[in-house]
């Protein structure tokens, strides 16, 4: 019975240590996706400000 007991404190720890990996990972990734998110909405703003500053060209030469 108290290998058993340990086996499940030692599962319970485990689980507690996954669950705190997984937490700091969600945490890391909404990170990531608010910079990437707000990198790439600056980025179409320049295009978009870049687009308007050059003429567009004549793909046919005229």
């Amino acid at each position: 019975m108290f290998a058993v007991a340990g086996a499940t404190d030692v599962l319970i720890e485990r689980c507690d240590s996954i669950a705190d990996r997984l937490e700091r990972q969600e945490t890391l990734l909404a990170e990531v996706a608010e910079s990437y998110g707000s990198e790439l909405a600056r980025l179409r703003a320049e295009v978009g400000h870049l687009r308007a500053a050059v003429p567009a060209e004549n793909p046919h030469g005229g």
